[in-house]
Protein backbone atom coordinates (compact mmCIF):
# COMPACT_ATOMS: atom_id res chain seq x y z
CA UNK A 1 0.00 0.00 0.00
CA UNK A 2 2.83 2.40 0.84
CA UNK A 3 4.39 1.82 -2.58
CA UNK A 4 1.20 2.52 -4.52
CA UNK A 5 0.42 5.91 -2.96
CA UNK A 6 3.38 7.75 -4.54
CA UNK A 7 2.59 6.15 -7.90
CA UNK A 8 -1.07 7.16 -7.67
CA UNK A 9 -0.05 10.67 -6.62
CA UNK A 10 2.28 10.97 -9.62
CA UNK A 11 -0.39 9.63 -11.97
CA UNK A 12 -2.91 12.11 -10.57
CA UNK A 13 -0.43 14.98 -11.01
CA UNK A 14 0.27 13.95 -14.63
CA UNK A 15 -3.45 13.73 -15.37
CA UNK A 16 -4.02 17.16 -13.82
CA UNK A 17 -1.21 18.69 -15.88
CA UNK A 18 -2.59 17.11 -19.06
CA UNK A 19 -6.04 18.53 -18.41
CA UNK A 20 -4.64 21.96 -17.50
CA UNK A 21 -2.48 21.95 -20.64
CA UNK A 22 -5.43 20.99 -22.84
CA UNK A 23 -7.62 23.74 -21.40
CA UNK A 24 -4.86 26.32 -21.84
CA UNK A 25 -4.26 25.38 -25.48
CA UNK A 26 -7.99 25.24 -26.16
CA UNK A 27 -8.53 28.70 -24.61
CA UNK A 28 -5.56 30.28 -26.41
CA UNK A 29 -6.44 28.78 -29.78
CA UNK A 30 -10.05 29.88 -29.31
CA UNK A 31 -8.77 33.43 -28.88
CA UNK A 32 -6.65 33.09 -32.04
CA UNK A 33 -9.69 31.80 -33.94
CA UNK A 34 -11.72 34.85 -32.90
CA UNK A 35 -8.88 37.19 -33.86
CA UNK A 36 -8.52 35.56 -37.27
CA UNK A 37 -12.26 35.80 -37.83
CA UNK A 38 -12.01 39.50 -37.03
CA UNK A 39 -9.14 39.86 -39.53
CA UNK A 40 -11.28 38.18 -42.18
CA UNK A 41 -14.19 40.53 -41.48
CA UNK A 42 -11.89 43.56 -41.68
CA UNK A 43 -10.41 42.34 -44.97
CA UNK A 44 -13.84 41.79 -46.47
CA UNK A 45 -14.72 45.35 -45.42
CA UNK A 46 -11.41 46.45 -47.02
CA UNK A 47 -10.14 47.92 -43.77
CA UNK A 48 -6.59 46.84 -44.48
CA UNK A 49 -4.78 48.84 -41.82
CA UNK A 50 -7.04 47.59 -39.03
CA UNK A 51 -6.70 44.04 -40.38
CA UNK A 52 -2.91 44.36 -40.37
CA UNK A 53 -2.90 45.70 -36.82
CA UNK A 54 -5.22 42.93 -35.54
CA UNK A 55 -3.14 40.30 -37.32
CA UNK A 56 0.13 41.58 -35.85
CA UNK A 57 -1.33 41.52 -32.33
CA UNK A 58 -2.60 37.99 -32.91
CA UNK A 59 0.80 36.89 -34.19
CA UNK A 60 2.57 38.39 -31.17
CA UNK A 61 0.32 36.41 -28.83
CA UNK A 62 0.82 33.30 -30.98
CA UNK A 63 4.60 33.74 -30.80
CA UNK A 64 4.44 33.85 -27.01
CA UNK A 65 2.28 30.72 -26.97
CA UNK A 66 4.60 28.77 -29.27
CA UNK A 67 7.34 28.74 -26.64
CA UNK A 68 5.03 26.63 -24.50
CA UNK A 69 3.61 24.63 -27.41
CA UNK A 70 7.02 23.50 -28.62
CA UNK A 71 7.43 21.61 -25.36
CA UNK A 72 4.13 19.78 -25.78
CA UNK A 73 3.31 19.43 -29.43
CA UNK A 74 4.63 18.43 -32.82
CA UNK A 75 6.99 21.05 -34.17
CA UNK A 76 5.78 20.56 -37.73
CA UNK A 77 2.23 21.57 -36.80
CA UNK A 78 3.49 24.69 -35.05
CA UNK A 79 5.81 25.53 -37.95
CA UNK A 80 2.94 25.10 -40.41
CA UNK A 81 0.74 27.52 -38.44
CA UNK A 82 3.64 29.97 -38.11
CA UNK A 83 4.23 29.82 -41.87
CA UNK A 84 0.56 30.48 -42.53
CA UNK A 85 0.69 33.52 -40.26
CA UNK A 86 3.59 34.87 -42.35
CA UNK A 87 1.74 34.19 -45.62
CA UNK A 88 -1.31 36.02 -44.28
CA UNK A 89 0.81 38.98 -43.19
CA UNK A 90 2.32 39.13 -46.69
CA UNK A 91 -1.14 39.02 -48.27
CA UNK A 92 -2.36 41.82 -45.99
CA UNK A 93 0.64 43.97 -46.87
CA UNK A 94 -0.10 43.69 -50.60
CA UNK A 95 -3.87 43.66 -50.06
CA UNK A 96 -4.40 40.30 -51.80
CA UNK A 97 -7.84 39.37 -50.54
CA UNK A 98 -8.41 36.03 -52.30
CA UNK A 99 -5.19 34.33 -51.17
CA UNK A 100 -5.55 35.84 -47.72
CA UNK A 101 -8.98 34.31 -47.20
CA UNK A 102 -7.69 30.89 -48.31
CA UNK A 103 -4.74 31.15 -45.91
CA UNK A 104 -6.97 32.31 -43.04
CA UNK A 105 -9.16 29.24 -43.48
CA UNK A 106 -6.05 27.03 -43.56
CA UNK A 107 -4.64 28.64 -40.41
CA UNK A 108 -7.92 28.29 -38.52
CA UNK A 109 -8.02 24.63 -39.56
CA UNK A 110 -4.42 24.14 -38.41
CA UNK A 111 -5.22 25.67 -35.01
CA UNK A 112 -8.23 23.38 -34.70
CA UNK A 113 -6.06 20.35 -35.47
CA UNK A 114 -3.52 21.49 -32.90
CA UNK A 115 -6.23 21.82 -30.27
CA UNK A 116 -7.64 18.38 -31.08
CA UNK A 117 -4.19 16.80 -31.05
CA UNK A 118 -3.47 18.06 -27.55
CA UNK A 119 -6.66 16.74 -25.98
CA UNK A 120 -5.83 14.25 -23.26
CA UNK A 121 -6.52 10.63 -24.07
CA UNK A 122 -5.61 7.51 -22.19
CA UNK A 123 -2.85 6.80 -24.71
CA UNK A 124 -1.31 10.25 -24.44
CA UNK A 125 -1.35 10.17 -20.65
CA UNK A 126 0.20 6.73 -20.38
Amino acid sequence: MKNTLPALGLLTAILGLCIWSDRTIERDNGSRQAELQQVESLVQAEQWEEARHTLLESYQRWSQQTRYLRILSTHSMIDEADGLYHQIMASVSIQEQNQLIVDLVALRHQLTLLTLREQPTLGSIL
